[in-house]
């Protein structure tokens, strides 16, 4: 994660800014805010969701034939 590394860049004495917005009030003291969660689960559902919809598929063709494309 981004607290990690910038963690191990302040252990290792190489000067860097702390990551603005990271942490609340950019105070690495504090534990950064996990606000992209809810986002994330969205994205991979309605991207999971759009696959299924529109992957043409025939129900009664399903594990009749060979699906390995590699030859």
């Amino acid at each position: 994660t981004l607290k990690q590394e910038y963690d191990r860049d302040v252990a290792s004495g190489t000067p860097i800014n702390v990551p603005l917005n990271y942490y609340p009030e950019d105070d690495p003291a504090r534990a950064p805010l996990n606000r992209w969660r809810s986002h994330a689960h969205l994205l991979y559902g309605n991207w999971v969701s759009e696959l299924y919809l529109t992957t043409p598929f025939d129900m009664d063709r399903i594990g009749q034939e060979s699906t390995d494309w590699r030859g």
